[in-house]
This record gives C-alpha cells, sequence and structure tokens, in this order.
C-alpha cells in the first residue's frame, strides 16, 4: 500500500491554532495572566491555544521538565517567534513592552502572517507609556490586519524606592463584552481555505507563500511547502498505522524526529510522482519552506518545532532528558484525544495499491 497527499484546491483546516504573544508571564499566578484569560476564552470557543513560556524554555530545564529549544538548535527567540508564527492560523499580541513591539515588527514585515495577527493595546490612560507610537505606529500600524484598545485594571508594584510598575489585568479575568465581540469578527473574517494542492513552478523558481516542486536538471527536486500547511500535513501522518508503528519504536525523540521526515518526505514524493510520467524516486530530494522569513530555518527545524507544538497540545509526550521515545497520547475525550485530533485531517491522506514506480513504496 502507498500514500499520498491529496490535492486539495480549497481546504478548511478542521482544528485552528492561535499563537498567544504578551509581556513576562506571570508564573506566580498564572490566572491572572492575560493570555492566560485570552487562551481560556478561545479554548472556551473551540480552539486551540500555545503560550510558549507553559512549555518550553530556552536552554536545558534544570528541573528536567520542560523542553529546551536548543535542544532542536534553535538557538534564539527571533527563530522561535518566526516558527511559531508562520506554523499558526492566527497571532494574539497583548502589546505592553519592548519585546512585544519587536514582534508586531517581525509579524508585520511579512504579509501572509500580519493578516493573520492581532495586536491588543491598552488605552492611553491606563497604560504605562504609550506603547503603540513613533515608528511602531507609523511604519507598521497599516499592516498589521486588526489593532485594537483594550481597558485593563492597574495596579501599581513597587518595586523600590525609585522604580514603580504598572500591572494589568483584564477586569475580572474575563474576555469583556466588546472585545470578545472584536476578537470573534477577527476570527470570523479570517480566510477559511488554504491550497492545499503541490504544484510545478513556473520558470524554473518556487512559487511564494504556495506548495511546489521543481525539477532541477534531472537531478534533483525542489519541494517548497508551507509551514502552516505542513503542521495539516504532521497530523495526518499519524492516520496512517504503518507510521504510527515507526514512530512509536524510537528510542529517542531525534530518531522519532528522522522517522516522521522520512515518511513526510515519501508523502510528497509520491504525491508529485502522481502526477508526472518519468520516475523521480532516484533524484535528490531538498525541501524548503515557502512562508519562510528567516534563511536559518530548513525541513528538519519546522518538523522539530511542529512536534513541539504537538507536545504543548498534549498530543504526544516528548521526554524533556531524551531518555526515551516520543509517545502518542491515549486520552480518547472528544476536546484533547489526539485520535479524535489527527482523524479530523484523515481526509488530506489517500492510499492506493502499490504501483510498479520507484518512489511509490511505503
Amino acid at each position: 500500500m502507498q500514500y499520498y497527499f491529496k490535492n486539495i484546491a480549497k481546504y478548511k483546516n478542521p482544528v485552528p491554532l492561535y499563537f498567544l504573544c504578551g509581556v513576562k508571564y506571570n508564573f506566580v499566578n498564572p490566572k491572572d495572566d492575560k493570555r492566560v484569560v485570552l487562551k481560556e476564552y478561545l479554548e472556551g470557543k473551540g480552539y486551540h491555544c500555545i503560550i510558549l513560556e507553559e512549555n518550553f524554555v530556552i536552554n536545558k530545564d534544570k528541573n528536567g521538565k520542560m523542553l529546551g529549544y536548543k535542544f532542536i538548535n534553535l538557538e534564539n527567540l527571533n527563530d522561535v517567534e518566526t516558527l511559531a508564527c508562520m506554523a499558526v492560523d492566527g497571532i494574539f499580541i497583548i502589546h505592553e513592552s519592548h519585546s512585544t513591539a519587536a514582534e508586531i515588527a517581525l509579524f508585520a514585515s511579512n504579509n501572509c502572517i500580519a493578516k493573520k495577527t492581532f495586536v491588543l493595546i491598552p488605552d492611553k490612560e491606563n497604560a504605562e507609556i504609550n506603547h503603540f507610537s513613533g515608528f511602531l505606529l507609523w511604519g507598521y500600524s497599516d499592516l498589521i490586519a486588526k489593532r485594537e484598545i483594550f481597558y485593563p485594571v492597574t495596579e501599581k508594584y513597587i518595586k523600590n524606592r525609585v522604580n514603580v510598575e504598572i500591572r494589568t489585568y483584564f477586569n475580572k479575568n474575563i474576555i469583556g463584552k466588546n472585545l470578545s465581540a472584536k476578537i470573534d469578527k477577527f476570527i470570523d473574517n479570517k480566510p477559511d481555505n488554504k491550497n492545499l494542492e503541490i504544484i510545478e513552478s513556473s520558470y524554473g523558481k518556487n512559487i511564494n507563500n504556495l506548495n511546489s516542486y521543481r525539477i532541477e536538471s534531472n537531478k534533483k527536486i525542489h519541494i517548497s511547502i508551507d509551514l502552516e500547511i505542513l503542521r495539516y500535513y504532521t497530523i495526518a501522518i499519524f492516520n496512517i498505522p504503518e507510521f504510527r508503528k515507526d514512530f512509536r519504536s524510537a528510542n529517542n525523540f531525534f530518531e522519532g524526529l528522522t522517522i516522521c521526515q522520512k515518511w513526510l518526505k515519501k508523502l510528497f514524493l509520491n504525491t508529485v510522482q502522481k502526477h508526472r510520467k518519468e520516475d523521480i524516486s532516484s533524484l535528490d530530494c531538498v525541501f524548503e519552506i515557502s512562508n519562510s522569513i528567516n534563511a536559518r530555518l530548513n525541513f528538519r527545524k519546522a518538523i522539530s518545532f511542529i512536534l513541539y507544538i504537538l507536545h504543548a497540545m498534549e498530543w504526544i509526550k516528548i521526554d524533556p532528558r531524551n531518555e526515551k521515545g516520543i509517545s502518542i497520547s491515549k486520552r480518547t475525550d472528544t476536546s484533547r484525544g489526539f485520535k479524535y485530533i489527527y482523524e479530523k485531517y484523515n481526509n488530506i491522506i489517500s492510499k492506493e495499491d502499490l504501483l510498479d514506480r520507484g518512489s511509490m513504496y511505503l
């Protein structure tokens, strides 16, 4: 039996995922953290959300409980945030600091990312300073899809005799009626359909922000995949029993990553092969991220980060000490069980009997 991805011109993602950005995470009182409140609101609507600080650290976690970015060769937060914003369906930034200003500038610089970004800004009276001004205002305000004011409850926190910090909260830790209506409208107005067709690119160049391939001098094939859609494909292959068996056999994270990478490569080659008469199995395959805004990021790092996302969603479990293989969640409840999730992507995979063609052996 061989598997391949279906070419679907209009595909609606069944499990939307949102990336939530903001100021330093409130580890002392997480329920007071505005991103946690927003996450609970969105999850109540049936969406899935990720707050990076809840699951990951930059370096190795001393307690061995959280995954580190450097473990998968992500050396700085720019790479991490770039992968996150490209992989998700939408982004919410609660903008109250220089760090979130940098995120706005990073995301607004790419049209595909900017149009799925929603920025929340505290009103001037309740903000410590006006964070959305100057170059940020004039350089990026027109590029972001949505920018809204919210009216927080404030608290003065005295650090020392000279430093007083203004901390903000959502009133009663609830998303208010007016803001919830604006958030809902932003989500409802987002384009529903994605193009899952893998087409041959014209003029020997890949097409930006589209899944495509090009064959170079009959020796090499370049396959270019949108990272958000790569997330769909990665979840979808868990529907394949043979893949799940291979994946469970891995002794550590990197073995599991290699198995995942191998299977994705084979399915992509099978998908292209179905539309070509000549055998492409002997071609050297090079993968590229079509919507990448960072030259340091490659296919393996992208898959690594997608597996990190699945870990954060509790759909799989990665051992931070890398002493065990990657386990697949056995939860069966419809809200969080991974089987329920990956079966929603089953319709983008097809299978048929083996053909006498080199690459179609899986």
